[in-house]
């Protein structure tokens, strides 16, 4: 049996994500700052329990994304996809290797989105317990560093299913 390392690392990062909740939720109070203007003052709110619940549905959003949409790629017949070259890559003798690269690149993007919201939860939850400003310039590397991130992974996705020379 093949050890998914990539997947390894997304799980251990939703126990993460998940300990980091459970960690943080006895000592939020009654309402979660959520929202913070340019400076890292707080200026929205939401319930405690709302704010659980919301961060839940995120993580599963995230995880449907992640592991769901591969599965759903593979049984849509190949017709309806929307892939470059894709009668090339989708013949039969590379549709298998094509499958799994794109489930790898949707596990990294997994384990890039979990990371990024458990560390945006980090300095949300570090602001709310310690009563403090949320740290714009982090907040705001932590966003680039992402956003950076996300535009190279489509790069790559895209260049991946270049036709070889």
């Amino acid at each position: 049996m093949r050890i998914n390392i990539q997947r390894l690392i997304l799980f251990a990062l939703v126990g993460v994500f998940v300990a980091q909740l459970i960690f943080y939720y006895p000592n939020l109070g009654e309402y979660v700052s959520t929202h913070f203007d340019v400076f890292g003052r707080p200026n929205g709110f939401m319930r405690k329990n709302t704010f659980v619940i919301f961060e839940f549905a995120l993580l599963a959003l995230i995880l449907a994304e992640t592991l769901l949409i591969p599965v759903m790629i593979e049984k849509l017949p190949v017709r309806f996809l929307n892939l470059p070259n894709r009668d090339f890559w989708l013949a039969e003798d590379r549709r298998e290797s094509t499958y799994d690269s794109i489930r790898t690149f949707f596990e990294l993007l997994g384990i890039v989105m979990v990371a990024f919201f458990t560390v945006v939860n980090q300095m949300v939850f570090r602001a709310n317990v310690l009563r403090e400003n949320l740290p714009t310039w982090l907040f705001l590397a932590v966003v680039a560093a992402f956003v950076a991130f996300v535009i190279g992974w489509v790069i790559k996705l895209a260049r991946s299913f270049r036709l070889p020379k």
